[in-house]
């Protein structure tokens, strides 16, 4: 009985489950035509801008690369940002006139020990969208692993971890928590919990005290992984509320193993999931509760990774493949999925980065 109460409870957040099909043209009996790009490159995040167009895109080579890609017009830049550090998780301010980072060390040698060090002083740092104002943010240093903005661009929310597991383990890192950072106070506090994730994945601002998260398996559940997992359908998508201590339950449980969730400026909410008559597809939820679901290119064995939508909700971008060597979009309007062959990282011109004052 108290978990129905939760779940009532989150039914009214507007997260609706009982949601209603939406009627489109889309064939879902079939795979969509969608002509696979596996070039020899390594992605690990895309950001988009609020002018639909410029992508920004972490490139996990050398020490870790950020690049601007214009959808548009297909031209590339890199920013130059200085010193022996890599830039990861790279992500647009909800006015697209900032950027937020995550800075770590990148030591001369490659050790396990030399790298698990660097995991644990990664940084936040933000600059202006041109390369300017760049600066380390006062957060303290931990295992960060994403970041993400309030509406208002006064607070900073980040997953941090706490435990390094052992080489060989199946997840390296894991106990994971968010943090918030109040950029007026620099105050920085627990966002809610303890919950100790086992495993994470994407976090947004789904309102200015809320949080929409891709997790899994907060400790405390009093179930085995395999059975907690298989309870709520495989879903790896909760909401937190900030100063929220009850433990969370998986939302969008009646959609089979959702995950990887990402809102667009509406606050209709974009998922991965896998119904029994399609498999692998994306999923639209709107706020008034209808959704659309298409399923998703015959790729096999390349996974989806890192789904980004655009403000607009005009199109989704992906990470695709075994070493996320890829990058894809699945237009809205037009219903299809379209390859983005990206012009080589050597060819793009530089963007200079100029510290604050």
């Amino acid at each position: 009985m108290k978990i129905r109460k939760k779940l009532l409870k989150f039914f009214s957040a507007g997260l609706s489950l009982l949601a209603t099909q939406q009627a489109s043209s889309y064939d879902n009996s079939k795979f969509p035509a969608f002509e696979i790009e596996v070039p020899h490159r390594e992605f690990e995040f895309i950001s988009i801008h609020p002018n639909d167009e410029d992508w920004l895109i972490t490139e996990a080579a050398g020490n870790g690369i950020l690049l601007l890609y214009n959808k548009k017009t297909r031209h590339l830049q890199r920013y130059s940002i200085p010193g022996n550090h890599q830039y990861i998780f790279g992500t647009f301010s909800p006015s697209g006139r900032k950027i937020v980072m995550i800075r770590r060390w990148e030591t001369a040698s490659r050790s396990m020990v030399d790298q698990l060090q660097e995991l644990r002083n990664s940084e936040i740092a933000v600059m202006n969208k041109d390369g300017t104002g760049f600066r380390i943010l006062p957060a303290s240093k931990g295992i960060i692993i994403a970041v993400a903005m309030s509406s208002d661009e006064k607070k900073i929310a980040y997953w941090v971890a706490k435990t390094i597991r052992n080489p060989g383990s199946k997840s390296l890192i894991t106990d994971f928590d968010i943090r918030e950072l109040d950029l007026t106070t620099k105050e920085e506090r627990l966002f809610a919990g303890p919950f100790e994730f086992f495993e994470i994945g994407s976090i947004s601002y789904l309102n200015d005290s809320t949080l929409l998260i891709g997790a899994f398996a907060p400790k405390g559940i009093n179930l085995t992984i395999q059975e907690y997992a298989k309870k709520f359908n495989y879903s790896q998508i909760y909401q937190i509320h900030r100063g929220q201590k009850e433990l969370p339950l998986p939302i969008f449980y009646k959609n089979k193993s959702a995950r990887s969730p990402v809102i667009d400026n509406q606050k209709n909410i974009y998922l991965i999931d896998y119904p029994d008559n399609t498999g692998r597809a994306l999923t639209r939820i709107s706020r008034d509760g209808n959704y659309s679901s298409w399923r998703a290119p015959d790729i096999k064995t390349q996974n989806l990774h890192r789904l980004a939508v655009s403000p607009k909700g005009q199109y989704v971008a992906f990470i695709y493949g075994n070493h996320r060597s890829a990058i894809g979009v699945f237009e809205l309007d037009r219903e299809a999925w379209l390859p983005i062959a990206l012009p080589p990282t050597n060819e793009a011109s530089l963007i200079t980065i100029k510290p604050a004052v």
